[in-house]
């Protein structure tokens, strides 16, 4: 494949009675040839010819043309000095087809992803990424926000680049939210990088503490997480006193003088909920408010606040570092309430918020790599805050619940449960439960089949149990999660 043979079919798709035979032919040889030239692939994804077909009205060239333009993308190599990779590329940047522009954007991901080091350089071709911010294919938006969230931390302190970021802040909501989440991008990888972008930083903050559109507040506030997660973005957060000035707003005397900052609650618990995971000691010993109000809001009992509640307990306890800090300071009391509540729910939910419930459970009971006795032992009186009794007993009414997403969710935190030594004493003395764990008879249902399977290897792997009851954990397990029993042994066993 030469220059020469590129420039006769570019010359021959002129003609319109070769157009299709022609694409078909480039098509071809581009899937066979082994290695492509980099000058054959630019010049074909720079061709006017290609791009006519791609704009075009009939279907079956148009697919033959975005195959060429692809496998030409994919040749790219963005280190290439000797090439103008904006002059290569324009076009299908620029291009009012959104499925050019995400060609185009996807393998300018895809070559940088290939390479952790590399990066882009080619400030032109940076200022074209931007653009597509604009673009209101949320796809194109998505892929040009990983490129730029990479490019930029080597070409941000250009001017052009810098003032066509900017530019963008001047736009829509979308358009201001793209821009916000490449420069949290930017500020977790470095605190000098987050110095560079704390003006767009900056700019979200206020329209979180001051805008009046609460979606949009919500949206800052999920991408603020992710640079709380870093140290030095917290610190920055902090230092901003973001944290005081969203939590007061849900505290009820300034909820009577703006009563819209109620529709702020579920946004600004799961902000805290999920900063307080990765960090438990500044959120739950720093902002005692909002731990409390999310204890308040659990029992309420309020349907619609709920499910954000139970989210947030399941952030806040989840890691072994947030059980500890939980159970360090606050009494012992408030806690048997709020899971004794969470017991009562389990009861009496309706079923899609049951299953909430369960799910928050098995994130609260789940082990991380910092458990410990100490862990163990204050997940232990956690659970029978739930539940008195030093068994399972009341969950095992729920995996013989008929309904499979009650019993699938009733499975998965035993499972849980069973990772601790008191939960399998627990399983142990729950009379019945062994049995009806081991009965294939009683499960219909492939994923509760699943979970029931790995819930049972766990416990085979045990020293808990008689030799007997061991052999039958492990005969399970052996025959594995489907295995359906001969008729010859039902009727045997039944007899």
């Amino acid at each position: 494949m030469s220059e020469d043979w590129c420039a006769e079919k570019l010359a021959n798709l002129k003609l319109e009675e070769n157009e299709k035979e022609t694409l078909k032919e480039i098509c071809t040889s581009l899937k066979e040839c082994k290695s492509l030239e980099s000058r054959i692939t630019s010049k074909l994804i720079k061709s006017n010819e290609i791009f006519k077909y791609l704009d075009g009205a009939d279907e079956e060239n148009k697919n033959i043309a975005s195959d060429i333009l692809s496998m030409c993308m994919s040749n790219l190599v963005l280190s290439t000095s000797n090439e103008n990779l904006t002059g290569i590329l324009e076009n299908s940047l620029k291009s009012k087809n959104p499925s050019i522009r995400s060609i185009a954007l996807n393998e300018i991901w895809n070559a940088l992803s290939r390479d952790v080091n590399r990066t882009l350089t080619d400030v032109d071709l940076v200022v074209l990424i931007i653009a597509s911010l604009d673009s209101e294919e949320t796809k194109d938006s998505a892929v040009a926000i990983n490129i730029l969230s990479k490019a930029l931390l080597t070409t941000y302190d250009n001017t052009l680049v810098k003032s066509e970021f900017h530019q963008r802040l001047g736009k829509t909501d979308i358009i201001r939210c793209r821009v916000y989440e490449i420069a949290v991008n930017l500020g977790k990888h470095s605190e000098t990088m987050l110095q560079k972008v704390h003006d767009v930083i900056d700019k979200a903050l206020n329209e979180v503490e001051n805008g009046d559109d609460v979606l949009l507040q919500m949206n800052i506030l999920e991408l603020m997480v992710s640079l709380a997660e870093v140290q030095h973005g917290l610190q920055y957060l902090e230092n901003k006193k973001l944290f005081d000035k969203i939590g007061k707003r849900v505290q009820h005397q300034n909820l009577n003088r703006n009563p819209l900052d109620s529709f702020l609650i579920p946004g600004i618990m799961k902000f805290f909920g999920k900063i307080a995971y990765s960090q438990p000691e500044s959120i739950i010993v720093g902002y005692p408010y909002m731990i409390q109000c999310l204890f308040d809001l659990i029992l309420s009992g309020d349907l619609a606040s709920l499910p954000t509640a139970l989210d947030t307990l399941a952030n806040v306890t989840g890691s072994s570092d947030g059980k500890m800090v939980v159970s360090t300071n606050y009494p012992e009391e408030h806690l048997r309430e709020i899971f004794a509540c969470l017991g009562g729910y389990l009861r009496t939910l309706p079923t899609d918020l049951k299953n909430r419930c369960f799910s928050a459970l098995e994130l609260i009971f789940q082990q991380d790599g910092k458990a410990n006795n100490q862990i163990s032992e204050i997940a232990e009186k956690w659970f029978f805050f739930i539940e008195e009794s030093r068994n399972f007993e009341f969950l095992f009414s729920f995996i013989k619940n008929p309904f499979p997403e009650i019993k699938i969710a009733c499975l998965n935190l035993i499972k849980t449960l069973s990772l601790y030594p008191w939960g399998v004493v627990g399983l142990k003395n729950t009379a019945g439960m062994i049995e009806y764990l081991l009965d294939r008879r009683v499960e219909f249902d492939k994923e509760a089949k699943q979970v029931k399977y790995e819930l049972i290897s766990i416990l085979s792997e045990t020293s808990v149990f008689d030799a007997h009851t061991i052999l039958l954990l492990k005969k399970y397990v052996n025959e594995g999660p489907h295995y359906v029993e001969g008729i010859l042994d039902v009727a045997v066993e039944g007899s």
